[in-house]
This record gives structure tokens, sequence and C-alpha cells, in this order.
């Protein structure tokens, strides 16, 4: 991409414009959801969820080809374990389903003005990664909303990785998914770290579109025969997640070719 191009300068102007447009539109959709929250309209804060992410995606020309989100139980509850590799995860898996899909966040993020008190109210999970007891007190309380049909997205990574491979899991999310008696659903994003990688600012500079995948794989159920423990449950998740991770990068690279 040659520097100053026409295209270079467009998306240049789209990637600054995101730090005036992105903040109006976070806080109006923050307020909103504070406000269904207090009359407990968990659909309606769904639904804005699906249309910050949706909005967020088409302005920076993203296209998300989801597939499987069928396969997430329809009742009961699930923990989604997905692979987390930029900002742009979390964007690509809302606004591909209207389930009532929470995550855990840091904790740090619940102390942002507006955006904060949202996703509080909203049911997302506080995660102080630095407390392992306080995290699984919050686990604790939660296992009781899988009862409502939440399904709770989490990352078994930790934390973002800067490169496109899956990093060893920790056993968090499915202590979490055992002791509550729900799947795990893995989740696979392909893609997200090329849009935003991890420690850069600046989203899809030099492209004006590109391409995030999202696949769903089959659950996996807690203390089944072929998953005895929680060592297995992981172990099973993540060599499933590796297969359909690899599958989907050699996909876009054969997209990528002339």
């Amino acid at each position: 991409m040659k520097l100053f191009s026409p295209l270079y300068i467009f998306t240049f102007i789209r990637a600054i414009l995101v730090f005036i447009l992105l903040p109006i539109l976070t806080i109006a959709t923050s307020v909103t959801v504070i406000i269904y929250g207090a009359f407990g309209r968990d659909e309606k804060i769904t639904f804005h969820m699906w249309l910050w992410s949706q909005i967020v995606l088409r302005y920076f020309g993203v296209r998300v080809l989801a597939e499987g989100f069928e396969k997430i139980p329809t009742s009961g509850g699930a923990v989604l374990a997905f692979n987390h590799q930029s900002h742009f995860d979390i964007p690509a898996i809302t606004g591909s389903s209207r389930r009532l899909v929470r995550y855990g966040a840091k904790i740090e993020l619940f102390k942002i003005p507006f955006f904060g008190p949202a996703i509080r109210v909203s049911g997302c999970l506080p995660i102080a990664r630095e407390n392992r007891r306080e995290v699984f007190r919050i686990y604790e309380m939660a296992s009781e909303k899988f009862k409502q049909g939440i399904v709770y997205a989490l990352a078994p990574e930790g934390s973002r990785q800067a490169n496109p491979v899956l990093a060893p899991f920790k056993k968090g999310p499915f202590i979490f998914a055992v002791n509550a008696g729900v799947p795990i659903v893995p989740v696979v994003v392909e893609g997200a770290n090329r849009v935003l990688p991890k420690g850069k600012l600046l989203v899809n500079l030099g492209y004006l579109t590109r391409t995030i995948r999202v696949r769903v794989l089959d659950p996996i159920y807690p203390l089944d025969k072929e998953a005895t423990s929680v060592g297995d449950l992981l172990e099973r998740t993540r060599q499933a997640m590796v297969m359909a991770y690899e599958e989907l990068q050699v996909r876009a690279r054969s997209d990528q070719r002339p």
C-alpha cells in the first residue's frame, strides 16, 4: 500500500474520525442500555449491543462470515470459549447473533463513565485478573444466570494475543462450566488481528474492507465420557479450536490469492 495514495488517505481519515465518533456512539448506547437495564429488559440490551457492533463493523468495512451459531444451546446457558487477538473479536461475535451473550471484562473497564455502568447492568462479569479468588466468587454468583438462558463468552487465553496462534488456556472458564453444569461451546475467530492487531490504534489502515470469520463448534459437555476432568475438558476444547483456527487460516489465505 503506497503511502498517501487515495485509499491510504481515506482509511487514515476514517480511522482518525473514530476517535470522535465512537465515544459519541458508545455513550448513546450506554445510556440506552442503562435505561433498559433499570427495567430488566435484557432483550433490548442485547439488541443495542448487536446494533453497536453492526455500526462499528460496517463503519470500518469489516465483513463477518459467521457459521454454527445454531449450535449454541437454546436453553440452560453455556460458556462460549473464544480465542482473543483483537478488540474486534467481541463486535464480530456480538454482531453475528441476537443471542443473550454477555462477556467477562477486566474490572478496570467497569470504572469508565457511562460504559462501565452499562456493561455492569447488562450482566457482564468484572474479572480481576490478579485476584483468582475474586474471579471464582464472581463465577459462582453468575451461575444462577444460566437458568435465564444467558451465555457467557470468556477468553480462556486470559488476554489478547499479539500473534495469530492460540496461547495456552487457563482453567477458570472450564471450572466455571463444570461447577455450573453447562457446556463449553468453542468459538473460533479468525482475521480480527488483521483488522486491529494488539498494540495498534488505527483500524483497517490501508484497506477498504477486510473479513473476519467466526465459527461456532459443537458443544462439549463437562464430565461426559470423553471429558472426564477439567483438564480433559480444557484440552479437548483447545484441540478443537486449534484445528478449526488453522482451517480458517488456510481458507483466508486461499481467498486472498488472485
